[in-house]
C-alpha cells in the first residue's frame, strides 16, 4: 500500500491505491483540506514533489494549465501508484467529526416529494455516523465516479441513511435514481464528509436556506437542532423553488424534523404561475426583506445549501451588506 508523505507538516499516512490521497487522509484523521470532494472547488490541491499518481478527472474544471506545470493537482481526483511526498497545508481536524468510511447499503424506500424529487432511503449494517449537515459521497452501480449528497435525515440505531434527490435532465446519476433503481439495488456510501455541520454550542436562533435538493441538508440541521438542543423557539425554513410544482409540502417537513415547536417554513417562488398567491422572487431577496435594519441579521446563525449562485448572493448580502460574521454562515459549496 503507497505511503504518501506530507513534507510540509511531516507526517505520512497509507493510501489503498483504490482510494484518493484525499480521502485516505480524512480516513486517518488528518486535515487535508477539501470541500466540494468532486475536482471543482479546489480547495485540496496540493503539489506533488515525488512519486506517481493516476489522475481521476485530467479535465477537472480547479486544475489549470499553471497547476499543471508546477505539478499541483487535486487530492480527490488522484490516486497513488507508488509511494509519493506531496505539499500541502493541513488543516486543523474537528473532533466531533466521524472519519469517513465506505460501505455497501441497500435501497428499502422511495419517497416522491415533488414531479422530480424524491427521498431515497437505504439501510445499512454499518451504523449512521455522521453530524447534521454532513454529505456523504454514492457510488451508483454502472455510473462512473461519485455523487455528493447531503443525508436528510438524523443518526439512527435503524442503519437508515437518507438522501432528497433531484432530477437533472442529462444527469447519468439521477438517471439512476429515477429510472433504474429498484427497491434492494445495492450501492457503496463513502462517508461522512463536509464542514456544514450543526454547531450546538451557539445561542443564536438559526436561519436555513434551501433551493432544489438543498432542502435535504437543511431538514438534517433542523431536526438536529431541535433534538440535541431541545430547542423550544421557531426555526426559519426558507426555501427557493421555480414554480409551485417544486414546493415540498408543509406535513413532510414537519414530519422530518419532529418538533413540538413552530416551524416557519417558507416558500419563495421565483417564477409562479398566475395563480400563484404565496411569496414571490429570489430567496436572497425574501431573506433581506424578512426584517427591518441591516443589525438584525447579525443576530441569527446560517445553514445554507443549493445551487452555487444562490450561495453566492447569500453570502454577498449577509458578509458584505450586512456585516454577518463569516463564522455565523455555514454551507458546503456544490457545483
Amino acid at each position: 500500500m503507497p505511503r504518501i508523505t506530507i513534507e510540509t507538516e511531516e507526517s505520512s499516512y497509507l493510501c489503498d491505491q483504490d482510494d484518493t490521497l484525499l480521502r485516505a487522509a480524512l480516513r486517518e484523521g488528518l486535515g487535508f483540506p477539501y470541500e466540494c470532494n468532486v475536482g471543482s472547488c479546489g480547495m485540496c490541491r496540493y503539489q506533488l514533489l515525488s512519486g506517481t499518481v493516476e489522475q481521476l478527472w485530467l479535465d477537472a474544471p480547479a486544475i489549470n494549465p499553471r497547476d499543471k506545470k508546477k505539478q499541483r493537482m487535486l487530492g480527490c481526483q488522484t490516486r497513488p501508484t507508488s509511494d509519493c511526498r506531496i505539499k500541502i497545508r493541513t488543516n486543523s481536524v474537528d473532533k466531533e467529526i466521524d472519519p469517513p468510511k465506505k460501505f455497501a447499503a441497500k435501497l428499502v424506500k422511495i419517497t416522491h416529494l415533488t414531479h422530480d424529487m424524491a427521498e431515497f432511503k437505504f439501510f445499512s449494517y454499518t451504523p449512521p455516523k455522521f453530524l447534521p449537515g454532513q454529505y456523504a459521497l454514492l457510488n451508483l452501480p454502472g455510473v462512473e465516479g461519485v455523487r455528493a449528497l447531503s443525508m436528510s435525515n438524523m443518526v439512527n440505531s435503524d442503519g437508515y441513511w437518507c438522501f432528497i434527490v433531484k432530477r437533472v435532465k442529462g444527469g447519468k446519476g439521477t438517471f439512476w435514481f429515477f429510472d433504474r433503481a429498484a427497491i434492494g439495488d445495492q450501492i457503496i456510501i463513502d462517508g461522512p464528509y463536509g464542514h456544514a455541520w450543526l454547531r450546538i454550542n451557539s445561542e443564536r436562533p438559526i436561519i436555513c436556506l434551501a433551493g432544489g435538493a438543498g432542502i435535504g441538508a437543511m431538514l438534517s440541521i433542523a431536526s438536529g437542532y431541535y433534538k440535541k438542543t431541545l430547542a423550544q423557539s421557531s426555526l426559519r425554513l426558507y426555501y427557493g423553488c421555480r414554480t409551485s410544482r417544486d414546493i415540498i409540502h408543509k406535513d413532510y417537513v414537519v414530519d422530518t424534523i419532529r418538533s413540538s415547536a413552530e416551524i416557519i417554513y417558507s416558500n419563495i417562488v421565483s417564477e409562479p404561475e398566475s395563480s400563484w398567491t404565496g411569496n414571490k422572487g429570489m430567496l436572497d431577496k425574501f431573506l433581506f426583506e424578512s426584517f427591518e435594519g441591516k443589525e438584525v441579521y447579525k443576530s441569527f446563525d446560517y445553514y445554507m445549501a443549493g445551487p452555487p449562485q444562490m450561495i453566492e448572493s447569500l453570502r454577498r448580502g449577509l458578509i458584505i451588506e450586512r456585516q454577518v460574521p463569516i463564522e455565523n454562515i455555514r454551507y458546503d459549496q456544490f457545483y
